[in-house]
């Protein structure tokens, strides 16, 4: 297992908060990732189409802890693959055990209509200020109809997050990742209710 987290608060927004015009701009990107709902608080990616990340998500202090178990580019050794074997559902771990080779070999023993995955479109910004930073990310999930711009704040430090909270009237148990915005997203296009937006 890698190192502990970040305390981490996200929510939904119209567009950028106004606060983060005093923050410093550190980053910008636009990519395509594959995201796989496996549930169980894990969070399973293939990002850019050449690495693989996965992250287990546990409640610490009040707020939302993502600690990363894998962070590995393609082909995966034996032993990121046994830890992935961990993480999937039981009727793909041994097609998935032999997919190490390529991000397309994983994706298709992957491939399965019970599995909720789809293709995701970010446009991230990312913000600091002192010791916390913030992500801006607009998202659009097209074979859902789904899009919206999700905020996540970012602190080493539990302490640090409550004041920005209190500016937007949140409450720590209000905090939405981008797993349980996708699993929102696949039922309602799966349901064939309205999509979900938030922009």
């Amino acid at each position: 297992m890698r190192e502990a987290g970040s305390f981490q608060f996200a929510f939904l927004v119209p567009g950028t908060p106004a606060f983060l015009s005093s923050w410093r701009m550190t980053a910008e990107a636009s990519v395509w990732d594959r995201h796989y709902i496996v549930g169980e608080g894990y969070s399973l990616k293939i990002c850019r189409g050449i690495r693989l990340e996965v992250s287990r998500r546990s409640t610490r202090e009040g707020f939302r802890v993502e600690d990363e178990l894998i962070n590995s580019t393609f082909p995966l050794d034996w032993m990121v693959s046994m830890a992935l074997r961990r993480v999937l559902p039981k009727p793909i771990r041994a097609a998935s055990l032999d997919a190490r080779g390529s991000a397309q070999a994983l994706v298709n023993a992957m491939d399965v209509d019970w599995l909720p995955q789809a293709s995701v479109h970010k446009y991230c910004r990312t913000f600091e200020k002192g010791p916390m930073s913030a992500t801006v990310t607009h998202l659009n999930v097209p074979d859902w109809a789904a899009s919206g711009i999700l905020v996540n704040l970012r602190a080493r430090e539990a302490r640090l997050l409550p004041p920005l909270l209190a500016e937007y009237r949140l409450r720590q148990d209000e905090d939405l990742c981008l797993d349980d915005w996708l699993a929102t997203a696949w039922r309602q296009a799966t349901l064939g209710t309205p999509s979900a937006r938030a922009a």
